[in-house]
């Protein structure tokens, strides 16, 4: 009896590490109901938030995850290079700002006001005393430490800014955009669509702008899926109508195909080329960011992550 015991608390023990794998070794199961969710810049974690004023962290070696107190809800958010502050926007007495909170100590502090951003509202309910002319979209902690924000200014239209965390100001980089996909892992360069569907490539060191004549490499950009832009100029991208995945070279508009595998909804290569996301119903907002009833971490098969990363360098 003692045995039987025993091996039945051993296979139920083992189902449910199994089931915490996300049934297999490769695939993860994260989480589900994800409103946004960004790589660590180390790529060892994932952080994203639901529907709470809550931030999660979830290790993808461990697949373990943590929670913590957010002072408002977060919809939009990055995490800093070291992993250990998040930035996120948030309105205090009617005032649209910028604000980093530290998580070990959970101390709270506003490095930026984002002016012309909300006013109020002539609805005259208490509930909706507010209503924002500039939205946020997306922010990406760059490896500088400036940070890059998104607005979307109305009609779809976006605004690409840069906030500096020295002194809170906000320079405008670019307008007339429609889709923001990333920034390179370096922090150097912006991956942007304009109004009549162009691709660009802007450079923040040199402040250069260069149209990317894509041609026949991308006839729809709605339905490619940018990857990983990669610090050599190196794009990963994946077509989704046609479940091919491709890097495309930038300086030479050179294209190679790379083997990913057949994962559902694939998004959002880690920085180290380890590992990406699936996910249901996934609809990317950037290349950090994106919604999904269910999210899972893919662990690359070893002979991709050497393709890759030598394709990268």
């Amino acid at each position: 009896m003692k045995k039987q015991f025993i091996a039945i608390l051993v296979i139920l023990l083992c189902g449910a590490i199994f089931f915490a794998r996300g049934c297999n070794g490769n695939r993860r199961f994260v989480d589900r109901g994800i409103e946004y969710i960004v790589w660590s810049k180390d790529s060892q974690a994932l952080f994203y938030s639901k529907s709470q004023h809550k931030l999660y962290r979830y290790d993808v070696r461990r697949g373990d995850r943590r929670s913590y107190k957010m002072p408002d809800r977060l919809v939009e958010f990055d995490v800093s290079p070291d992993g250990r502050s998040v930035v996120f926007p948030m309105v205090r007495n009617n005032t649209y700002g910028m604000y980093v909170l530290k998580l070990d100590t959970q101390k709270t502090k506003r490095v930026s006001v984002i002016k012309n951003a909300v006013r109020e509202s002539s609805t005259g309910r208490p509930e909706k005393s507010l209503e924002f002319l500039k939205r946020i979209t997306d922010i990406s902690w760059l490896p500088q430490n400036d940070v890059i924000i998104v607005f979307d200014v109305g009609k779809g239209v976006k605004e690409i800014d840069l906030l500096h965390f020295k002194n809170g100001r906000l320079d405008k980089l670019r307008g007339n955009v429609t889709y923001y996909d990333g920034a390179s892992k370096d922090g150097k360069l912006l991956l942007y669509e304009d109004l009549d569907s162009r691709i660009h490539l802007y450079n923040l060191e040199t402040k250069k702008d260069r149209r990317l004549d894509l041609g026949h490499h991308v006839t729809d950009p709605s339905s490619i899926r940018f990857l990983y832009l990669s610090s050599s100029q190196l794009l990963f991208t994946y077509d989704k109508p046609k479940q091919a995945a491709r890097t495309l070279d930038l300086a030479t508009m050179q294209v190679k195909p790379i083997n990913l595998p057949d994962v559902e909804g694939i998004s959002c290569i880690s920085g180290d080329l380890a590992r990406c996301l699936s996910g249901t119903s996934a609809h990317p907002s950037a290349i950090g960011g994106w919604t999904s009833n269910k999210v899972y971490v893919t662990k690359l098969p070893d002979d991709v992550v050497r393709t890759l990363c030598r394709l990268e360098h």
